[in-house]
C-alpha cells in the first residue's frame, strides 16, 4: 500500500475533494500520482478510501493516528466492524450502518461536518469532525467513498465545559434570593430568575411581554408613577453608569404595591446588557417608616451624633429639651444639651438646662455607640427628669443597627451531607461546622422535616425559619427557601437560601411588648388587660367555673400629687404595682388601666370567698407604710369585686367591678365591696 502525499495548502485545507483538484496543476499523470501521495502523508486530517462495500483500502498516516490503528489493522476494515464503537454528540451508540462513509455510499450524496466520538483501542476517545463524498460512476452509482477527518476532541471540551458553566450559572442564579433581570439594549428582557419570579408574581414570559409593550410600571415610595427619565434602568442604559441600591415600587401581579431595592449595572464592553438585581424591601420600609414615626413622636429626646460628638438628627422631644428647633440644632455640640461624660460608651448624667428662653429643666442623658465601618455613631437619648417622662430606646437604637446580611447559600446531597456552603455561612456560625448542625434543638425535628419534603416531592418549599448558634454564642432567626436540584448533574443537591432576620424578630417581640404593657408600670395595658380576661371568660364558661376581678382605685392620691409633685405620684404608682406583683397568684393578672386605676383578674377563683380574700391581701400591701411612701398624708385603696356570670363578656364584667367601686369609694376607708350581683359585703381597712 502507498501512502500518499500533497501540498501544504491542500493540507491545511484537509478535503479530498480539493486534493483530486490540485492533480490538475501537476504535469503528466505521474506527477500528479506523486505530488498526491505527499499530500496524503502530510496531511493533519485523516483521510481513507473505502470501496463500494465500505471496505479501506487506502488510508494516510493521520488516520493511523487519530484512529489508533495501525495500518494492518485499517486495512479491509467496514464501518459494521465489531471492533468500532462510535457514539453520537449525546453520548448514544452509533450503528455502523449510520456512519457517514456509509450514508454517502446508501444515498449517493455527501455528508458533511459529522461529529463522531471513536472509542481507540487504548480506551480513549476521541471527537471527529467528519466529511464523506461518494465516488460516482458515469452512471450516478457509488463505486467508493472519500472519507476525511480531523479532531476536534479539545474543541468539544470546551464547548462542554461551557454548557456545564451556564448550566451552573443559571442555576446559581435561580437559586438567589435576590430577584435577577437580565436586559439587552433597548429593554429586551433576555433571563429572569426563578427568585425575580417570587418577588413581583409575574412568569418570565409576563414580564418580557410587559417590558417590549412599554407597559411596566415604576412607583416612587410614596406610590407616586415615576416619569420614564427618572427610572433606574433607563438611566443606567443612557448613562452606562451604574445605579445602585435605589429603593422604587413596582407593581404585583395580584395589584398591590412592593418595594424593592434595586440595582442596574451595565456589561463592560460592546455587550449592551444590563444586569437589574432587586431585593423586596416592603416590609423593611414599612418597619423603617415606624421607626422613624417612632423616633418623632417619641416623647423621649433622641439625637444620632457623629464622632465629634455634633448632632446628624434629632427628634421634636430632643429640640423641646433644648428649647430650639431641629433645624437649628443640626450640626451642633451635644454638650450644649447634656454632660460630655453622657456621650461615650456605657456613660449617662445628669445636668440642669438653661433654654434660651430662660427656663430650666433637669435632663438625664443616655447614650449607646455604634462602630460602624465608615465612621463613629452614638445614640443619645435624653430624659426630661423635671417632669419624670422616660421612654425606652431600644427601638431607636435597633434601627440603627440593621445592615442587610448577605444571603447564606448551602447545598445538601441526597445522603444529608453538606456538599458546598458560601463564606457567609461560616461568618455566622464558624467554619468547620455545617449549618445544620447549629440548628436549635426545638427546631430541628422542623427542619428535618422540611429537607425530608424537598427530598421526596421534588419541588421548592416557601420560606421556612429555624434558629441557630452564632459564632458569637448568640442564637439568630434565619428565613429560607429551599430548591430541589438533586436531578441537576452540575448540583446534585438540595439548595437552600438563607437570610438573617435577627434583628426583624427582636423588633417585633419589643413593639408587640411595648404595644401591650404600661410605660410607667410596666404592668399590662388594658388592651393585654381585655384579651387575657376574653380568654379567661372563654375558659371558664366551657369548664362551668368563675373568674374574679378587682378594680382597684388609689384614695387621695390627687392630694400626693398636689403636695409633693408628679415625680413623686409616679414614684407611689411605681411602688403600687411592685407590691402588687408581690402579693398575687402565680395564674392572676394585674394591669394598669390609666392614673391611679389599677385592675386584677383573679383566675382561678373557688367563689366570693376565696375573691375576697385575695383582694383583702392585695388592698393591705398597697396601703402598708402609706405614710412613709406618700407623706403624713398616705394614701388609701378602694376595691370593687366582681365574679364572673355566666353570660358575662370582659366589658360586663368590668362595669361591674366598677360598679362595687364606685360603692366601696363611698366609705373612703379603703373598702372592698362586691358587686351586687354577687354575695354582697363590705371590708373596712380594719
Amino acid at each position: 500500500m502507498v501512502n500518499q502525499r500533497a501540498d501544504p495548502d491542500a493540507r491545511r485545507d484537509g478535503s479530498l475533494e480539493r486534493i483530486v483538484r490540485l492533480e490538475s496543476r501537476v504535469a503528466g499523470p505521474a506527477g500528479a500520482e506523486q505530488n498526491k501521495a505527499l499530500l496524503l502523508e502530510t496531511l493533519s486530517e485523516g483521510v481513507v478510501l473505502q470501496d463500494a462495500d465500505g471496505r479501506i483500502i487506502q488510508w494516510n498516516p493521520a488516520a493511523e493516528r487519530l484512529l489508533g490503528l495501525s495500518g494492518d489493522q485499517l486495512s479491509g476494515r467496514t464501518s459494521t466492524d465489531r471492533g468500532w464503537r462510535a457514539v453520537h454528540p449525546d453520548d448514544s451508540d452509533w450503528p455502523g450502518e449510520s456512519h457517514p462513509a456509509m450514508e454517502a455510499l446508501r444515498t449517493g450524496r455527501a455528508v458533511e461536518g459529522a461529529v463522531m466520538g471513536v472509542h481507540r483501542p487504548d480506551d480513549s476517545l476521541v471527537w471527529l469532525k467528519v466529511d464523506a463524498q461518494p465516488i460516482l460512476d458515469s452512471g450516478g452509482a457509488a463505486t467508493g467513498v472519500t472519507v476525511s477527518f480531523s479532531d476536534i476532541t479539545v474543541q468539544r471540551q470546551l464547548q462542554l465545559a461551557l454548557e456545564r458553566s451556564r448550566e451552573i450559572f443559571e442555576v446559581a442564579l435561580d437559586a438567589l434570593e435576590q430577584g435577577v433581570i437580565l436586559l439587552e439594549a433597548g429593554g429586551t428582557i433576555h433571563q429572569v430568575s426563578d427568585a425575580a419570579v417570587r418577588i413581583v408574581g409575574f412568569t418570565s414570559t409576563e414580564m418580557i411581554e410587559m417590558f417590549a409593550e412599554g407597559r411596566w410600571e415604576t412607583f416612587d415610595v410614596n406610590g407616586n408613577p415615576m416619569p420614564f427619565d427618572e427610572r433606574p434602568v433607563y438611566r443606567a442604559f443612557m448613562s452606562g453608569e451604574p445605579v445602585r441600591g435605589e429603593v422604587v415600587g413596582w407593581r404585583h401581579r395580584d395589584g398591590h404595591l412592593i418595594l424593592v431595592r434595586v440595582s442596574c449595572v451595565p456589561s463592560a464592553g460592546d455587550v449592551g446588557v444590563l444586569v437589574v438585581a432587586f431585593t423586596d424591601v416592603t416590609e423593611e420600609h414599612r418597619a423603617q417608616m415606624l421607626l422613624d414615626t417612632t423616633l418623632d413622636t417619641a416623647p423621649v429626646g433622641i439625637a444620632v451624633l457623629d464622632g465629634g460628638q455634633r448632632v446628624v438628627r434629632c427628634n421634636a422631644a430632643y429640640a423641646m429639651q433644648a428649647g430650639r428647633s431641629v433645624a437649628e440644632l443640626a450640626g451642633s455640640d451635644a454638650s450644649a444639651l447634656v454632660p460630655t461624660e453622657a456621650t461615650t460608651r456605657g456613660q449617662s448624667g445628669e445636668r440642669q438646662i438653661v433654654r434660651p428662653d430662660g427656663s430650666l429643666i433637669w435632663v438625664r442623658s443616655e447614650s449607646a455607640v455604634i462602630d460602624d465601618v465608615d465612621q463613629r455613631l452614638s445614640i443619645l437619648a435624653t430624659f426630661d427628669i423635671t417632669e419624670q417622662r422616660r421612654m425606652m430606646l431600644d427601638l431607636a437604637r435597633f434601627s440603627y443597627l440593621f445592615e442587610h446580611a448577605s444571603d447564606i447559600i448551602v447545598v445538601i446531597g441526597r445522603d444529608g451531607e453538606t456538599l458546598y456552603s458560601s463564606p457567609s455561612k461560616d461568618r455566622l456560625v464558624g467554619a468547620g461546622r455545617t449549618l445544620l448542625e447549629m440548628v436549635h434543638a426545638d427546631d430541628q425535628e422542623r427542619v428535618a422535616g422540611k429537607i425530608r419534603s424537598l427530598m421526596t416531592d421534588g419541588q421548592g418549599s416557601g420560606p421556612f425559619s429555624f434558629r441557630v448558634v452564632a459564632t458569637d454564642g448568640e442564637w439568630h432567626h434565619l428565613e429560607c427557601v429551599g430548591v430541589n436540584l438533586l436531578d441537576e448533574t452540575s448540583v446534585g443537591g438540595i439548595v437552600i437560601t438563607a437570610r438573617d432576620t435577627t434583628e426583624r424578630e427582636r423588633l417585633a417581640q419589643q413593639l408587640a411588648y411595648r404595644a401591650s404593657h404600661d410605660d410607667l408600670t410596666d404592668l399590662p395595658s388594658r388592651g393585654l388587660l381585655e384579651a387575657r380576661l376574653n380568654e379567661s371568660l372563654a375558659l371558664a364558661a366551657h369548664e362551668q367555673r368563675r373568674v374574679g376581678l378587682c378594680f382597684i382605685d388609689l384614695d387621695g392620691f390627687k392630694a400626693v400629687n398636689d403636695s409633693l409633685g408628679h415625680a413623686a405620684g409616679d414614684h407611689v404608682l411605681t411602688e403600687v404595682a411592685e407590691r402588687i406583683r408581690q402579693v398575687i397568684r402565680g395564674g392572676d393578672v394585674a394591669a394598669r388601666i390609666g392614673g391611679d386605676e389599677f385592675v386584677l383578674l383573679i383566675d382561678p377563683v373557688a367563689g366570693p370567698e376565696e375573691a375576697l380574700s385575695v383582694a383583702t391581701r392585695v388592698r393591705d400591701r398597697i396601703i402598708a407604710d402609706a405614710d412613709q411612701l406618700a407623706g403624713p398624708r398616705g394614701f388609701g385603696a378602694s376595691i370593687g369585686l366582681a365574679l364572673s356570670q355566666i353570660d358575662d363578656t370582659s366589658s360586663s364584667l368590668l362595669s361591674r367591678a366598677d360598679a362595687a367601686l364606685y360603692r366601696a369609694k363611698l366609705t373612703r376607708d379603703s373598702s372592698i365591696a362586691m358587686a351586687d350581683d354577687d354575695t354582697v359585703g363590705l371590708a373596712g381597712q380594719g
